[in-house]
């Protein structure tokens, strides 16, 4: 749960949309991973009345800096956890 607070890369996303649309072309992943995180920011803006941008943070990678990394701005998001497990 720790790694929540994390930024992670945003090539990490690749293997879900992968799955879901059932094609490794390269091209076709990295134009619906977009699609997906560009609809996921529009519909969770709406939905909290907050900015677009501030959705989801997004920095360039400490090491490689063509490397974009994301996470959920902690600002609108708490992640609870269930403390018996």
């Amino acid at each position: 749960m720790n790694n929540l607070e994390n930024y992670i890369l945003i090539h990490n996303l690749n293997g879900i949309i992968e799955k879901s649309i059932n094609s490794q072309s390269i091209n076709t992943v990295l134009r619906k991973r977009e699609a997906t995180l560009n609809s996921l920011k529009t519909k969770i803006s709406l939905i909290l009345d907050v900015d677009y941008d501030d959705v989801i943070l997004e920095q360039k990678n400490q090491q490689d800096k063509r490397i974009k990394e994301i996470k959920l701005n902690n600002q609108f998001f708490k992640f609870i956890t269930d403390k018996s497990e």
